[in-house]
């Protein structure tokens, strides 16, 4: 079962950062391409938004981190994929209950 929230990092429950979204943020952005690039000590996310009636895009966002961060965020997606998997499939075809 996936936790309500899956996090990058686990902090204690007594010092929990308080997050928040300014609200220019609270909408998102579209992402329909992303280019990844590292170097020795980071990586970088680039999402971009190609307009699909011309072949011009625009970075929505840029996202750089370190190696341990990826490494955390792949995790993290990697859960959050295998439950929304787990709930689009057929309940006979998980076996977790066989």
């Amino acid at each position: 079962m996936v936790p309500d929230d899956v996090v990058t990092e686990q902090f204690p429950e007594d010092s929990e950062p308080e997050i928040f979204v300014p609200d220019h943020q609270l909408p998102g952005v579209w992402a329909n391409w992303a280019r990844l690039n590292y170097s020795k000590h980071e990586f970088t996310i680039d999402f971009v938004r190609i307009d699909p009636f011309a072949n011009v895009g625009v970075v929505v966002a840029r996202v750089s981190g370190s190696e341990l961060f990826l490494t955390h965020v792949l995790d993290a997606m990697t859960t959050l994929w295998q439950d929304l998997m787990r709930r689009s499939l057929p309940p006979e075809v998980d076996n977790e209950d066989a």
